[in-house]
């Protein structure tokens, strides 16, 4: 999204007030997408044509969890595993109605590099949570990254950070 947006770092989705950070009951805090709400709760990147939504960032900046949906991955570290679940993105969801059909493991093969990425991420979070930082710690080791930069360099410092 930041990078859609031209913006230098992550930060300034929080800024431009488009992302705001929610804690969960692990104490952990993850990013949510501020939703328009009117006329009706949606993504503020969808576009509105015709009644069929598209997104702006598709495909090229399209996150991970928008081309899940409404697939819904949980990760259980403790007992190393995962499942998969069907989760409509809202209530109602138009785009349940749909006859289409699609296979999770061509989903898997698809995103398995970006699917990789938020399993070794969701790891470092679920070691996060018992260092007890507050809002401000996790959004600058976790969410102020540079769009210039390559991932891998400033994920390899949130692995310093965590240890």
């Amino acid at each position: 999204m930041a990078r859609f947006l031209e913006f230098d770092s992550t930060d300034q989705l929080f800024t431009a007030n488009l992302v705001k950070l929610i804690e969960t009951e692990q104490g952990v805090w993850l990013p949510r997408m501020r939703f328009k709400r009117k006329p009706f709760r949606f993504c503020p990147f969808l576009i509105n044509e015709e009644t069929r939504g598209i997104c702006r960032l598709h495909p090229d900046h399209k996150p991970l969890i928008c081309a899940m949906a409404p697939i819904a991955r949980v990760i259980d570290f403790e007992h190393d595993r995962e499942t998969w679940h069907l989760a409509p993105p809202v209530d109602d969801c138009p785009g349940m109605q749909s006859k289409e059909s699609n296979k999770l493991s061509d989903f898997q093969r698809e995103y398995e590099q970006e699917l990789h990425r938020q399993k070794r991420f969701f790891a470092l979070l679920n070691r996060a949570q018992f260092l007890a930082w507050d809002k401000e710690s996790y959004q600058k080791k976790f969410y102020q990254l540079d769009t210039n930069r390559p991932f891998e360099e400033q994920f390899a410092v949130m692995e310093q950070a965590v240890g």
